[in-house]
């Protein structure tokens, strides 16, 4: 991210997410399926969080998962 020029802040934002993401899954991201990630975003509508909070939750999965096991793409 830092070879992206991205801010301080939303490596920050990002880490944090993935980490509180990951502790709601209770599994390693790497064994994680689609019918795993469903419920976490139903978590995510009972904790009252903004629809941009949503968006950037996803953005920054999306993110992760293409980077971790995507080579990017």
């Amino acid at each position: 991210m830092q070879d992206k020029e991205k801010s301080i802040l939303w490596i920050v934002i990002c880490t944090t997410a993935i980490l509180l993401l990951r502790r709601q899954l209770g599994k390693q991201f790497g064994i994680v399926t689609k019918d795993d990630i469903r419920p976490l975003f139903k978590w995510m509508e009972s904790q009252n969080y903004n629809a941009s909070t949503h968006e950037k939750f996803r953005v920054i999965l999306k993110m992760f998962y293409k980077f971790a096991f995507g080579n990017n793409e």
